[in-house]
């Protein structure tokens, strides 16, 4: 018994945020000074929604991935961690998890998420509770190649690179060296990580590096430059 009124409400203020309450109600009255019971009511299930999420932070992240935490709360069923959608400018769930912890993947590199956590509790229904607090998670963007090596090939007038790249969907800017203007020009594009520079005729020395690039949000965005390898090219060799 919780309490004893003459009103047809009550509110129940002590309650624990995700709990799940039961109620039922009788009626009395006194007859000849003794307390007469009526059956109890119908019984009602409330659940008390979740409290707010707090603690939500970005505790790792890479080139298509973050991974974030926050604090675990008692008594709820598990978290759903929403990632914004610029398109449809809306919070979207992205994942649905029973620990304090998720890693977001498929994401696109260089580039800024918002995201938010609520916790729910699931007993017969579903009951949430409100977002979090809205944090930023920004993935890197494209990693510089390694592992740049070049191989002639003067009977085919050819130079094959091949370099280390990103696991990624990245694609890759290949750049020669003009030693006359000290500039560094853009040759090729590719998705691989490895391109052929074709019709070389003259014997000289060539200079080439790689960067790697990616496209999201209406951006692209590049790493820095490889370091850069040279090859003699003699077409008597």
């Amino acid at each position: 018994a919780l309490k004893t009124t003459g009103e047809l409400s009550y509110t129940d203020t002590d309650v624990t945020a995700g709990g799940v309450y039961y109620y039922t109600v009788r009626a009395y009255r006194y007859i000849n000074s003794k307390a007469v019971f009526s059956e109890g009511s119908n019984i009602v299930k409330v659940i008390v929604p979740p409290a707010k999420v707090t603690g939500v932070k970005v505790v790792a992240y890479n080139e298509s991935s973050v991974s974030l935490t926050w604090t675990k709360q008692q008594g709820v069923t598990g978290y759903m961690v929403y990632v914004y959608n610029t398109s449809a400018r809306k919070y979207q769930l992205r994942s649905t998890v029973t620990g304090n912890n998720c890693i977001l993947t498929g994401l696109q590199s260089g580039t800024a998420y918002k995201v938010a956590v609520k916790a729910y509790v699931k007993n017969g229904y579903t009951v949430t509770g409100d977002l979090s607090t809205v944090i930023t998670a920004t993935t890197k963007g494209p990693v510089v190649p390694t592992k740049l090596k070049a191989t002639s090939y003067p009977s085919k007038g050819e130079i094959k690179l091949d370099w280390q790249g990103s696991y990624t969907k990245t694609g890759y800017i290949v750049y020669q060296y003009d030693s006359t203007k000290g500039t560094w020009s853009e040759i090729a594009r590719t998705k691989s990580t490895n391109y052929t520079v074709t019709g070389i005729k003259d014997t000289s020395t060539y200079t080439f590096a790689v960067c790697s690039y990616t496209v999201g949000n209406g951006k692209t965005y590049f790493s820095d430059k490889s370091h850069y390898v040279t090859v003699s090219f003699k077409s008597t060799d």
